[in-house]
């Protein structure tokens, strides 16, 4: 999970990487499926333009479509210091999300 949650921070930028001393993994559900929950702090390598914000990502394997999903959450919102209310809003989003038996597809 370390290793997407970087992966997918470089598709914006280059030195997106997560900070491993602010992170933390817990068991959840997505779906009604059990999931993988990865939180922490990302921050930019550059220090002359450094920035980062706080992530939380989801793994899980839907059983029925043989698919291993992995849903990623990242706030960067330099104005507001009080980021937990937009945090609880991508959560409330990604708790939406739902995968169909395949011959639904």
């Amino acid at each position: 999970m370390i290793q997407t949650r970087n992966k997918i921070g470089s598709w914006f930028l280059d030195s997106v990487k997560t900070t491993p001393t602010f992170d933390s993994f817990y068991k959840t559900e997505i779906g009604g499926r059990p999931a993988l929950a990865y939180t922490g702090i990302w921050k930019t390598l550059d220090l002359q333009n450094a920035f980062g914000g706080p992530f939380r990502s989801y793994a899980f394997y839907d059983e029925p479509t043989r698919r291993i999903y992995f849903i990623d959450q990242a706030l960067f919102f330099p104005e507001e210091i009080k980021k937990l209310k937009f945090l609880r809003e991508l959560d409330v989003i990604t708790k939406t999300f739902t995968t169909k038996p395949p011959a639904e597809q």
